[in-house]
């Protein structure tokens, strides 16, 4: 998803919101926004850069 918002921690950790409200990475249990940003540090908006190859740019290379 090209599209997803993902926001990053004061450590770099990366964190998203899942579909029960709760932010998700992938070292940790799901915690509320509030628990996140009082343990790890305020989190900053950011975006993942989109994979290459997804819309065919990369497609004959190898």
């Amino acid at each position: 998803m090209a599209d997803e918002q993902t926001w990053v921690d004061r450590q770099g950790d990366v964190w998203r919101m899942g579909d029960d409200g709760l932010m998700h990475t992938p070292e940790t249990a799901p915690f509320p926004r509030e628990h996140v940003e009082k343990k790890w540090g305020p989190l900053r908006l950011s975006t993942l850069p989109e994979p290459p190859g997804l819309h065919g740019s990369d497609e004959g290379r190898c």
